[in-house]
């Protein structure tokens, strides 16, 4: 009589946890998810022979502050052996209206900051606001923190140099995305992921704008403004949790990957004709999503930047 085997022992398999915004899935932009970067990224490294499962934590229209209160999500199932952070890019300039009072402690400003994300969740009440600013930018508040949160709401303290306008301004507010990367990679490596890399923003190629000069050269890094701070952001989360978790921690520069497309003819990925380069990679001309080559640009990127790492390929494959 044939014996029948009914225990087996299997080994789980290991996943990548992504967590984004638009630009890791976003349904509607026409991207099949089959086709986003998080799982081109466990396709090729099923091809070197590390067997990875993605599981993409992404939602269109997150701000940091948003993925930390989900942060949980990326632990559900199993702890990943490898995570992966896009985050920042709503963060920037988040516009609202500071309620009516005086003083500099618990002003409410009414902004959207969780459009379809569901209820408040106490535990990321006390992430930092970068800074709140008003007339054009011509005033600023800094070292602003969070002291409570709703969907529609959070409820601001600042000190007391740093003097809040009068009710019902028009405020900007901006908030602080290296705080809240670092506390999601801190997350992920006390949860037991033994890697996590902090991804950079992408280069914008719009013809003539964007990330391109007037005369259509590509800059070689974010220009001054907003999205210069937010590499910037990204970057320092990196380095500093890197710091504090030896071996465990990368930066993937995703606007240097991007910039070496449109400049080195060598690149896998070189785009030659600089005056088409509107839709190389985006959706469509000066729209900063990514279409399916863009995706795969950002997992090659990726690859690139575990690969650059001693030996965190040979671990995945383990």
């Amino acid at each position: 009589m044939r014996k029948i085997q009914t225990n087996y022992a299997k080994s789980p398999v290991k996943t990548l946890a992504a967590m984004g915004d638009s630009l890791t899935f976003a349904s509607a932009l026409g991207v099949p998810a089959h086709l986003y970067w998080p799982e081109v990224l466990a396709a090729s490294l099923r091809s070197l022979d590390a067997p990875l499962k993605a599981r993409n934590f992404g939602a269109g229209g997150s701000t940091s502050l948003e993925m930390l209160e989900r942060q949980a999500s990326m632990t559900q199932f199993d702890v990943p052996a490898l995570g992966i952070l896009f985050a920042g890019h709503n963060d920037l300039n988040l516009n609202g209206t500071l309620a009516a009072g005086s003083g500099n402690a618990n002003r409410t400003i009414t902004i959207c900051l969780r459009p379809s994300k569901g209820a408040n969740n106490a535990a990321v009440v006390g992430a930092a606001v970068a800074f709140i600013s008003w007339n054009g930018g011509a005033n600023k508040a800094t070292a602003v923190s969070v002291t409570a949160q709703t969907s529609t709401t959070i409820t601001v303290s600042t000190a007391s140099g740093d003097n809040l306008p009068s009710g019902s301004t028009a405020v900007n507010v901006r908030l602080d995305a290296k705080a809240n990367i670092e506390s999601m990679t801190d997350f992920l490596l006390e949860a037991g992921c033994p890697k996590v890399v902090v991804c950079s923003t992408h280069f914008q190629n719009f013809n003539g704008g964007g990330d391109n000069s007037a005369g259509n050269v590509p800059y070689p890094a974010p220009q001054t403004g907003l999205r210069l701070d937010l590499w910037n952001a990204q970057r320092a989360a990196a380095l500093e949790t890197a710091a504090a978790w030896p071996g465990k921690v990368a930066f993937c520069n995703l606007y240097a990957a991007m910039h070496n497309a449109l400049t080195n003819p060598n690149n896998p990925f070189h785009q030659a004709n600089q005056a088409g380069v509107d839709a190389f990679w985006h959706v469509a001309a000066a729209n900063t999503h990514l279409n399916a080559l863009g995706n795969r640009i950002v997992a090659h990127a990726l690859l690139a930047t575990l690969q650059s790492q001693t030996g965190w390929l040979n671990d995945l494959k383990s």
